[in-house]
């Protein structure tokens, strides 16, 4: 007859593989993940790379200058454009005669002057509208 003993061990040696074989899944889903994200690391890296050596590429000093002579209006300065002195350096101009030298936009022919339209009455839900308000009559005040 089978003893109590048996059953007990014969069940320990089935919950054991249970535990194994649940270990084991759980290890190779866990390998192939890492494996996974080596391959996007690599991937990665490999973009990094790229990416440097395209900076080198565009970055190379002959290009910057052949663009920087195609399309900018700047030069390099010239022996003569250097200031040796502070007697050299012009004075700023003053007064307000440098603007009355300035073009001054006209009025606009088919709209006379007129004043800012008035602000919308202020509610008591207002708290800027109320501010604004208040501000007007201060400087309605004399």
């Amino acid at each position: 007859m089978i003893r109590a003993s048996n059953v007990v061990i014969t069940v320990a040696v089935a919950m054991a593989a249970g535990m194994v074989f649940k270990t084991s899944h759980e290890v190779s889903t866990l390998e192939s993940r890492l494996n996974g994200l080596n391959q996007q690391i690599a991937r990665e890296q490999e973009a990094i790379r790229v990416l440097r050596a395209e900076w080198a590429y565009l970055n190379r000093p002959g290009r910057l200058r052949a663009l920087a002579e195609n399309y900018s209006a700047l030069r390099p300065s010239e022996g003569d454009q250097m200031i040796a002195s502070f007697a050299e350096i012009p004075e700023p101009l003053k007064g307000p005669e440098v603007f009355d030298t300035l073009p001054v936009p006209a009025a606009k022919p088919d709209r006379p002057n007129s004043p800012a339209p008035p602000i919308a009455q202020a509610g008591p839900d207002d708290p800027i509208g109320l501010l604004l308000a208040r501000s007007e009559e201060d400087e309605r005040a004399p």
